[in-house]
């Protein structure tokens, strides 16, 4: 990190402030819960490979953050003007315990009905992060944030969670693109 302004960075009190930053900052990246390294590998595999790769950032209720690599196949991008990844939808499964666990009494009632036949049962969540087009600054509640969050259980397209961010969380990396493709091209198929 440095200062925006070039003459900031000359001065010691600038250089230290910064200095001490980097090294909080790395220090929540490389603790062990947040899996930094582990889910960048296999971003890598997906980036050479297929050339996309997507990275999810979230905050850990017990302070810190946690990387959770987002298997292409269950990702879908839109773009905004400029062809930059502006909205992302992400699905993946949980099992009944797993949603009853995240959710407890706000669990979709697929995961409260399959607790009491099959607790391992999977099933489909959808979450969308998109801008918030009614964004209000002021606000201090979800409106108050960029970018939207919804989390639908898909099976019976119960809304589940819904939520905001101050920035896009996912993260998604293209390796080469052609300039009317969303998606990217990887080493991989530029043979």
């Amino acid at each position: 990190l440095t200062a925006s302004v070039p003459e900031l960075n000359e001065m010691q009190s600038v250089k230290e402030w910064f200095d001490l930053c980097n090294r909080r900052l790395f220090q929540v990246r490389n603790n062990p819960i947040a899996h930094y390294y582990s889910q960048k590998h296999e971003g890598y595999k997906s980036l050479g490979a297929f050339g996309n790769d997507t990275l999810f950032v979230d905050g850990i209720a017990t302070g810190g953050i946690r990387y959770k690599h987002c298997h292409l196949g269950m990702t879908h991008i839109e773009t905004d003007h400029n062809g930059l990844p502006e909205t992302v939808y992400y699905g993946y499964k949980l099992s009944a315990a797993q949603a009853i666990s995240k959710w407890g009494d706000d669990a979709p009632r697929i995961a409260r009905d399959g607790m009491a036949s099959d607790p391992l049962q999977q099933n489909m969540y959808l979450h969308t992060v998109r801008p918030r087009h009614d964004w209000d600054p002021e606000r201090r509640d979800n409106l108050g944030m960029k970018y939207e969050s919804t989390i639908i259980s898909v099976e019976d397209r119960e809304l589940v969670e819904e939520g905001g961010y101050d920035e896009q969380p996912y993260i998604f990396s293209r390796y080469t693109v052609n300039p009317s493709e969303m998606y990217g091209r990887g080493p991989a198929e530029l043979i």
